[in-house]
């Protein structure tokens, strides 16, 4: 599923999604810096979600950044999302490895 959000005829955000199982995926959703808090991200998600429904999705799931600046969190909060699972993301850089 690709969703296109435009104003004046220009593109201010998308979402791009899938139906696995009965579960449907947000993988992506972004909205441009300068439209955010204005309902762009929530009618893509709304959108989705009867997308979703008509799809026989029972669930919709995403990952996110629990800590990103953006505002996400509380979109999905207010879209009626809730945590359901956290985890954490590990790293190493490569070229000293150790004995």
């Amino acid at each position: 599923m690709w969703l296109l959000a435009t104003a004046a005829g220009q593109p201010v955000g998308a979402l791009i999604g899938h139906v696995s199982d009965d579960r449907g995926w947000v993988d992506y959703l972004g909205v441009l810096a300068p439209c955010r808090g204005s309902g762009v991200g929530a009618a893509l998600l709304r959108h989705s979600f009867a997308t979703f429904t008509g799809r026989r999705a029972r669930h919709v799931i995403l990952n996110v950044d629990a800590e990103n600046t953006t505002g996400a969190t509380a979109l999905y909060e207010r879209a009626g999302l809730r945590v359901i699972n956290r985890w954490d993301l590990w790293e190493r850089l490569l070229g000293s490895l150790p004995r």
